[in-house]
């Protein structure tokens, strides 16, 4: 059932286009509710996970509360703005996601409209708040969550996200080629060499319709055949993951959003990659290879022939996501903070509030004291 929360203030002058005092935030408490918004809401998203296919999969997959998902509509009754957060069994309102999140956040036409989702949180009167993977372009920590949930009244507590390679992608394949170091140019050209003369090579994308199944399968099994299977992190591993990206996978390819590359050796899947294009921007999502073939380097060669067909395509950018370790690091140019915050606010989380802002940070120093304290020397 939609319930009316509250007016929210204009948007700051600096916002494109006045929003007015009609402005309203309703609360959206149904999977209906959502699938019902989800053209309107999914052209305002900047994120896979922030759209409606991945909610509404993540909620199948893991539940995790009731949703309590803010829409923001205008005095014409466009929505501008939403945040997607659900009430917790203990009472508190959080964001939509988990680790498997890659950035989570307030969809919006505008930043003044973004704000406007804020302030509806945070004028929600609710007592705990606890927010994940909100993406921190300047890397202070201080997003407008924070701003608008400290200027509330609530005490806001930080805690560090992480930071996914981000490449920005110029006009053209030759441009492309340009920015990557000498180093990178003639590993991709080698490596294509050499895995030509394996057999034929091909690159497959499939987007969706009757190829997806066997696609996905592929894709699937590669990720889970190499480290990921061994240390029980891949998506074949957990029936709850498993179901979040087969349920993503397929919403996502009626849209015409997932993109799933497959390279194959002789019609043999040996590399397969996971992502989806939102908002212009490509986000590799979950990547995996035959790793017999380690030595040619196949993902280094996959994951160069993804950044040209993302220019092709028209894209501005490349989310890597997951951790800035070398091998992406080589192809990304900026790295991109995530942030998560918790908001206290009355008596009653006052534990909770000193917990985390006290009692945690100092378990956290006398562990590391702990291990870094040199063992006493042998009496004399």
């Amino acid at each position: 059932m939609t319930q009316r929360l509250l007016s929210a203030r204009p948007a700051p002058p600096a916002a494109p286009g006045p929003v007015g005092g009609g402005t309203h935030v309703s609360v959206l408490t149904t999977g209906a509710e959502l699938r019902a918004i989800a053209p309107e809401w999914d052209a305002l998203a900047g994120s896979p996970f922030t759209t409606i296919a991945w909610l509404s999969s993540w909620t199948a997959a893991y539940g995790g509360g009731r949703p309590a998902v803010l829409a923001v509509r205008d005095r014409h009754g466009a929505l501008v703005a939403g945040l997607p957060c659900r009430r917790t069994p203990g009472g508190a309102w959080a964001a939509m996601a988990n680790q498997e999140s890659g950035s989570w956040g307030a969809v919006a036409s505008s930043a003044g409209n973004e704000r406007l989702a804020w302030q509806a949180l945070a004028r929600s009167g609710v007592s705990r708040i606890r927010l994940e993977c909100l993406l921190d372009p300047d890397g202070t920590g201080t997003t407008p969550a924070h701003e608008e949930l400290a200027a509330a009244g609530y005490r806001v507590v930080p805690t560090n996200g992480s930071r996914s390679p981000y490449v920005t992608l110029p006009s053209s394949a030759d441009e492309l080629m340009s920015s990557f170091g000498s180093r990178l140019r003639r590993q991709l050209r080698q490596s294509g060499r050499r895995l030509e003369g394996l057999g034929r090579l091909r690159l497959r994308v499939v987007r969706g319709g009757p190829e997806l199944p066997a696609a996905l399968d592929a894709v699937l099994a590669l990720e889970a055949g190499g480290w990921k299977s061994r240390a029980g992190t891949a998506v074949l591993s957990n029936p709850r993951l498993e179901r979040l990206y087969r349920g993503f996978a397929a919403r996502a390819g009626e849209q015409g959003r997932l993109r799933l590359h497959l390279l194959e050796l002789d019609g043999r899947p040996v590399v397969g990659s996971f992502g989806c294009v939102v908002g212009n921007v490509g986000h590799l999502m979950k990547t995996g290879y035959d790793e017999r073939l380690a030595e040619h380097s196949p993902g280094t060669y996959m994951l160069g022939e993804i950044l040209r067909l993302s220019v092709e395509e028209g894209l501005s950018g490349c989310d890597l996501l997951g951790a800035p370790d070398p091998f992406k690091m080589r192809f990304a140019d900026t790295v991109r903070p995530r942030v998560g915050l918790r908001a206290y606010r009355g008596p009653r989380s006052l534990p909770e509030s000193l917990y985390w802002t006290h009692g945690r940070p100092a378990l956290k120093w006398l562990a590391v004291r702990t291990v870094r304290r040199p063992e006493a020397s042998p009496a004399p």
